[in-house]
């Protein structure tokens, strides 16, 4: 259930995450960028956790058979996102960003979805609905195959509980592909420095062939 167009369309690559300069800057890297809108998808939005990455690493569940299916989807127990990145046109090339706090996930959390005769990854967080007062404002853009995102990182910085790790999670609105990982707090938090990457990321879903 990982099967949406090819793997040269909608492969994400990785993620890096660092903060510069009072800013959170994260570019993640995708084929899918050299694709918007193929198939009736759209780019995602980015979640973030300030206490910690806890996914549900589970090898079987209700929203699949093959393994890759059920990591750590919206309703099996794992990370629940307590802030999201979204973007202001999930099919241009850039544009503004805002940060809002998630409180009601069931009411302002988009979840993947499946067209009729594709097969894919269902039940993961894609995109914002709404619902929330922006937090922070930033700007985003694609640059061949990355996605650029500078956002102002206070909001993140001050609901932190003081010792985990940031955790992300970004994926299109078909999860065919999905990163999400844990990446250090700038330590102290008054000193940002741009991290050397996203530790701990995992890229899910690497079985690829062409959809039906």
């Amino acid at each position: 259930k990982d099967i949406i167009g090819t793997q040269s369309g909608f492969d994400v690559l990785g993620m890096d995450v660092g903060f510069k300069s009072g800013k959170l800057v994260v570019d993640i890297h995708s084929t899918y960028l050299d694709n918007v809108g193929a198939l009736d998808t759209q780019l995602g939005d980015l979640f973030i956790s300030v206490n910690g990455w806890n996914p549900n690493m589970a090898t079987t569940g209700a929203h699949g058979t093959l393994p890759a299916t059920s990591y750590d989807s919206a309703h099996n127990g794992g990370e629940r996102w307590e802030y999201v990145v979204a973007l202001d046109n999930h099919l241009a090339t850039g544009g503004i960003a805002d940060m809002y706090a998630i409180s009601d996930p069931d009411k302002q959390i988009k979840l993947s979805y499946l067209n009729p005769g594709w097969d894919y990854r269902t039940d993961q967080e894609v995109q914002y609905m709404g619902g929330g007062a922006s937090l922070a404002q930033g700007v985003w853009q694609i640059n061949g195959l990355h996605l650029l995102i500078a956002i102002d990182a206070d909001p993140l910085l001050n609901a932190w509980d003081g010792h985990s790790q940031f955790g992300f999670h970004w994926t299109q609105t078909c999860g065919n592909d999905v990163i999400e990982g844990s990446a250090p707090v700038p330590v102290p938090p008054s000193v940002l420095l741009l991290s050397s990457g996203l530790m701990g990321m995992w890229v899910f879903g690497r079985r690829r062939v062409f959809g039906s």
